[in-house]
């Protein structure tokens, strides 16, 4: 009888490991933070089985069918500080969900839509090609470029008062390219040749113009920006 008790007794502890070890393996899988002692066995491994599931069912790709992506961005040429509107499709309609970064700079979203971002460009972004990084959620939008230009140039004075055409002129002011051929200057309606520039100053040529005339307009765009007041200028054979 002992002996049938014994058989008995290590049969059951036999039959115990294989489900304590169920219930282990299915609390590990659901992990820790569920308060998985509270769980029965069967239920903890269908949980962990619809978190298998999930996850299997995302590295399968199924996420890409709501993955954000920017298809086109108004204007296409944006200054720090301005306005930039993003189009695509699957944004979140809640701005914290969403991240806009411009080059290496942060973005302040103003308003946001599922299919429309409207953001503030950076004050400190540099000017030239720059890529838009947009993420929804975590997941990244497709790869966009835009154009970021400088502020609009500001004119202060010209080094004469009075010139013939084809004499040289100094322009004084800020903001302007460093690249000659980015800075276009106006003179009277014709353009002027850019000879050397820096950020604070362009040398031109003035262009061939009937004389005498007096208070010649001197216009200057840079990157499609225009400054926003003209100089002006005497043409005439007398120079000062």
């Amino acid at each position: 009888m002992k002996c049938n008790l014994c058989t008995l007794s290590f049969t059951l502890w036999l039959l115990a490991i294989p489900l304590a070890a169920q219930w282990l393996s299915a609390a590990w899988a659901y992990g820790p933070d569920k308060q998985v002692a509270w769980q029965l066995p069967g239920q903890l491994l269908a949980q962990a089985s619809r978190a298998r599931t999930q996850l299997q069912s995302n590295s399968r790709g199924d996420q890409f069918a709501t993955l954000p992506a920017v298809q086109s961005v108004q204007p296409t040429e944006v200054a720090p500080g301005a306005q930039l509107t993003i189009s695509g499709v699957n944004f979140s309609s809640s701005p914290r969900d969403n991240l806009v970064y411009i080059g290496e700079k942060g973005a302040q979203i103003q308003s946001a839509s599922s299919s429309t971002l409207v953001i503030t460009v950076p004050p400190d972004v540099r000017p030239g090609k720059q890529e838009l990084i947009v993420a929804t959620r975590g997941f990244r939008a497709n790869q966009f470029e835009i154009t970021i230009v400088g502020p609009p140039p500001e004119l202060d004075s010209v080094s004469l008062s009075s010139a013939a055409p084809g004499a040289t002129l100094t322009i004084s002011g800020k903001n302007f390219s460093t690249n000659p051929r980015e800075n276009r200057v106006n003179i009277g309606g014709l353009s002027a040749e850019v000879t050397s520039a820096s950020s604070g100053s362009l040398t031109v040529v003035v262009p061939v113009l009937a004389s005498p005339q007096y208070g010649v307009s001197v216009n200057v765009e840079v990157a499609k920006q225009k400054a926003k007041k003209s100089l002006s200028i005497d043409i005439q054979n007398r120079q000062y």
